[in-house]
């Protein structure tokens, strides 16, 4: 069962400004209104803009200037530019992801090495510590930075490449994901196991870990 933590009131502003900026309102470059406007937008206080701005500037998709605001940063959001991703619908990614990450995932138990192993074994641990640290950004960072090294032990060239422009456009996404903290947290141990079955070459181990993850966020 999934123990879903509710959106804070920052986080569904952020949310809600994730899906204009999607959806064409704001342009790359152009200047977010200012903090009294985007009060009275949303309703909220000022310590409620101030949080959803910092999340989408951590996340990469806002950048903001001393003295001169705080502005839209859509080509660092969309890096995967290549595969046409602007103004595509999250859950469409994650459909492409879930068909991508079995294949790469299996393909990595039977190439990895142990130096690929130490890799993991090391960003589970940055993923685990943040978790502690309740830093969210962190560890959503870690945890895609993760999937991407097991993307690349699979030394399959081509869908590596198509798989690190996907990733990518995630983050911002996971960030304002309605209980991601409880989901991350919840997944540690998965994903702790995932890589034990890596390490092994159980093929049907790595195949049930990563279903049991990915079903979270479907």
């Amino acid at each position: 069962m999934k123990i879903l933590q509710r959106r804070t009131m920052a986080e569904e502003v952020a949310a809600l400004i994730t899906e204009e900026i999607r959806h064409g309102q704001y342009r790359n470059k152009e200047k977010l209104p200012n903090e009294v406007e985007l009060m009275k937008v949303f309703g909220v206080g000022r310590s409620t803009i101030r949080e959803a701005t910092r999340v989408l500037n951590n996340a990469g998709l806002l950048r903001s200037r001393q003295g001169l605001g705080t502005f839209i940063e859509t080509q660092k959001f969309y890096k995967g530019a290549d595969l046409k991703l602007t103004g595509t619908d999250f859950t469409e990614v994650h459909e492409f992801r879930t068909l991508m990450e079995g294949k790469l995932a299996v393909k990595a138990a039977v190439n990895r090495t142990k130096e690929d192993i130490a890799v993991m074994r090391r960003i589970l641990d940055e993923r685990q510590e943040a978790l502690q640290r309740n830093n969210d950004e962190k560890c959503v960072a870690a945890d895609l930075r993760l999937h991407n090294v097991i993307a690349e032990a699979s030394r399959s060239k081509v869908l590596i490449e198509l798989y690190s422009s996907m990733t990518s456009y995630l983050m911002p996404f996971y960030l304002i994901l309605e209980g991601h903290q409880a989901i991350f947290r919840e997944t540690q141990i998965d994903h702790e196991l995932l890589v034990d079955s890596i390490e092994r070459s159980d093929q049907e181990g790595v195949g049930r870990y990563i279903e049991k993850i990915l079903s979270f966020f479907s």
